[in-house]
């Protein structure tokens, strides 16, 4: 039997706006209200983008799963960061953290490309973003 998960599905982190990921750090979009903390009441909602194909993107991540290290019962999580454009397609991906595999982190950036999203928001207005999604692959 194989699991897959896909961690952060809820609770994706973003980046600033068309910035690169490895130039801005953690810092979260905003908070489930939608806005950033210290933000004024006068500044633009944020929404954050999401996930709309889970079902997709999970059976992505049974099929990626390589062969090998599924039988082997080797698995483990790769962060990935996505840039998100403006119609929620997914534009660029590249490994943040890696899994310790490098098979595994190669999987996990062909899965990423299977997801879909809502496009991420300020004042109203979609935006391009990058986010984190944690993708695990686990044999059991």
């Amino acid at each position: 039997m194989i699991r897959a998960v896909v961690a952060g599905m809820l609770a994706l982190t973003c980046f600033a706006c068309a910035a690169r990921p490895s130039a801005v750090g953690t810092e979260a979009f905003g908070n489930q209200e939608g806005r950033q903390a210290g933000d004024e009441a006068d500044s633009p909602a944020r929404v954050r983008p999401r996930m709309l194909n889970q079902e997709q993107v999970l059976r992505a991540v049974m099929r990626e799963y390589p062969a090998a290290l599924r039988e082997a019962g080797i698995g483990g999580t790769t962060v990935v960061h996505l840039f998100i454009d403006t119609e929620g397609i997914v534009r660029n991906q590249e490994v943040h953290r890696s899994s310790g595999h490098p098979m595994l982190d190669g999987a996990a950036l062909r899965v990423a490309t299977a997801a879909r999203f809502s496009p991420a928001k300020t004042g109203g207005e979609p935006v391009a973003v990058w986010i984190a999604l944690d993708i695990t692959f686990t044999a059991g």
